[in-house]
């Protein structure tokens, strides 16, 4: 059987130039770009139809700035849920419910900090500490690296410079780079969001593809209950 082929690893890094930019104004027009600060700021739920490379199709709810629901849909799939309330994590696997570990539930909390609504809403902030990093080479294209400094996690976003998109969010967590690339934007509402997202790690190269992108809607309170066992038959 003929091997699959190898997907590109995409290149986002620094390109060693020294020039030094203005990082709010960066942030600016990046925010511009995806919709306005307004438009970001009235986002406070998301639902989200998707299929992961890794785990098949599923439904993703989020409700800023600290939960999340993730429920896989295939039933090739021993992965049911994953939820975390903001306080405490569970996963349910083939059946069985655990509690996250810590390890797992800084992770999810990394992952909601990180995203890319959350992460221009916080840079756009006058009391955010940005730094410009450098210019960057975005897969291919020209642009720019900005270093935000979040209350837990230091973020540094890729912007392309021709159009402004948020291209890429690296973080470091448990001393592993964590990237996210994104593509394929869309507009939904007033945003424009990204329906391809490429998250790469030292033992994690996960690509999910978006089908839907619902912005406020009306989540219900079980939405973010953490799940149980079922009870004796």
């Amino acid at each position: 059987m003929d091997a699959a082929p190898r997907v590109k690893m995409p290149r986002v890094v620094l390109d060693g130039s020294t020039e030094r930019l203005d990082a709010r104004a960066i942030v600016d027009r990046a925010v511009t770009r995806k919709g306005g600060r307004d438009a970001l700021l009235a986002v406070r739920t998301v639902q989200t139809s998707a299929t992961s490379d890794a785990d098949g199709p599923m439904a993703i709810s989020l409700a800023f700035p600290d939960r999340v629901a993730v429920r896989y849909v295939s039933q090739d799939s021993a992965l049911e849920a994953i939820v975390f309330d903001g306080t405490e994590a569970k996963i349910k696997q083939a059946g069985r419910v655990r509690t996250a570990s810590g390890a797992q539930r800084v992770q999810l909390e990394a992952a909601l900090a990180a995203d890319s609504i959350a992460v221009l809403v916080a840079a756009s902030q006058a009391d955010t500490t940005i730094t410009y990093a450098g210019g960057a080479d975005v897969d291919g294209e020209q642009g720019d690296a900005i270093d935000v400094q979040l209350p837990n996690l230091r973020v540094r976003m890729f912007i392309e410079r021709s159009t402004h998109d948020l291209r890429a969010i690296e973080y470091e967590l448990h001393g592993e780079r964590v990237l996210s690339v994104f593509s394929d934007f869309r507009p939904v509402g007033e945003l424009r969001i990204a329906h391809t997202t490429r998250v790469i790690g030292k033992a994690m190269d996960r690509t999910t593809t978006v089908q839907q992108v619902v912005l406020n809607p009306d989540l219900a309170p079980e939405t973010f209950q953490l799940p149980s066992e079922p009870g004796p038959g």
